[in-house]
């Protein structure tokens, strides 16, 4: 009974985790659509995951750097004024790493 509310942090997170997930790769990174359209509905290890966030966080950097030549004004710009692949790209990744935490939390089954 104790191990109740971490399923269900683990749940919320992961739902807020795949929405954020196919959303991101919908708008920017339809390439990887069919590898995210596959997820499972129920919480599935993060290290399974891994590199599918990964690929779709690349895809959104590469985004990021082509959209700027200059580094620093790159810098500049994503810290004041982010365009909508820096935003989702950081979107994705807080989500991913709650996920993770939420999952290293949960008790062993």
């Amino acid at each position: 009974m104790g191990s109740a509310p971490a399923e269900r942090k683990v749940a919320a997170t992961w739902e807020v985790f795949r929405l954020t997930l196919r959303m991101t790769a919908a708008e920017f990174a339809r390439s990887h659509g069919s590898r995210v359209a596959v997820l499972p509905l129920e919480p599935t290890d993060p290290e399974r995951l891994a590199p599918v966030v990964g690929a779709v966080l690349g895809e959104l950097e590469r985004q990021v750097v082509a959209s700027e030549a200059s580094p620093v004004l790159r810098a500049v710009r994503n810290a004041f004024w982010p365009i909508p692949e820096e935003k989702s790209r950081r979107r994705l990744k807080r989500a991913f790493l709650a996920y993770a935490k939420a999952w290293r939390a949960k008790p062993a089954a």
